[in-house]
């Protein structure tokens, strides 16, 4: 068991050198900002980094690093993730992200109340073959992968090959995979239950990007007209795009989808209909039937 106040890590408060093969499981305590199961706030990489357990604390909360800069490569979470404050950024691996992240996969539950993911909170940078089985809750920009996917320029910010299947629930922008989108998605799915009050899709709950070769299955719900089977909402100035991307309108319980999606019974999304009514992916390298 660890306690502190900010800075606060299971292994280290603040990573300034590579780490390397670690494993840290335990509860984790903070009494303000920036703190992780294995490091509180982390500038260099991580490579193959496991933890389990809990961690607590007000804002920047995350499951494996509170903030990050470095890059990340393989590493397991499986944790219980709670930021208490009144912005409460959390996520299942890091409450905000700064470096590429590769091979890593996050279970457990996630709550906090603004940009709240169960893999990051607010990303900046690209997540690579990623994956989620969280529970997430929040209030604003709550996603099953990531609450707020923002990026820094046209190269960051990008998702490729990334699931989430746990269940989320919010208010505003609420996504199977992301909350509020800002860049690409691409060879990406939800399948988990999604229950926001508006702009509440399958896979993203507001978009002002591309959407690529990408799909939803999971039950989504919510109060207003801006929700949808893959997309909630494409934006205040429509600028979401979304291609070759697909949901099931019997398992969402949506007919309709923000930017275009082409809507399928479950029918047409398995087995060999699955190759024809979903051509757009690519089923000889990245998906199965």
């Amino acid at each position: 068991t660890v306690t502190g106040g900010d800075n606060v890590g299971g292994l280290v408060g603040d990573n300034f050198g590579t780490i390397t093969n670690a494993s840290v499981s335990g509860s984790v305590t903070g009494g303000e900002r920036f703190v992780g199961g294995l490091a509180g706030f982390s500038t260099e990489n991580i490579t193959t980094a496991t933890f389990s357990g809990s961690v607590t604390s007000t804002d920047f909360v995350g499951g494996l690093v509170g903030i990050n800069t470095g890059n990340v490569t393989d590493a397991t979470i499986s944790v219980s993730v709670t930021a208490t404050g009144e912005f409460g950024a959390a996520g299942g691996l890091a409450a905000e992200n700064n470096g590429n992240i590769t091979d890593a996969a996050a279970s457990g539950n996630v709550t906090g109340t603004d940009d709240v993911g169960g893999l990051v909170g607010r990303n900046f940078v690209s997540l690579t073959d990623a994956s989620a089985s969280v529970n997430v809750t929040g209030t604003d920009n709550v996603g099953g992968l990531v609450g707020s996917n923002n990026g820094v320029d046209e190269n960051n910010g990008t998702i490729q090959n990334a699931s989430a299947s746990g269940s989320v629930t919010g208010e505003n922008n609420v996504g199977g995979l992301v909350g509020r989108n800002f860049e690409s998605i691409t060879d990406s799915s939800a399948s988990g239950s999604v229950n926001g009050t508006d702009e509440a899709g399958g896979l993203v709950g507001d978009n002002f990007a591309n959407i690529t070769d990408s799909f939803a299955v999971g039950p989504v719900s919510g109060e207003s007209g801006t929700v949808g089977g893959l997309v909630g909402s494409t934006g205040f100035d429509d600028s979401g795009i979304t291609q070759q991307s697909y949901f099931d309108t019997q398992t969402t319980g949506q007919t309709t989808s923000a930017g275009n999606a082409a809507g399928l019974t479950t029918a047409q999304m398995q087995g060999e209909s699955a190759r024809t009514n979903m051509s757009g992916l690519d089923f000889d390298n990245t998906w199965t039937t």
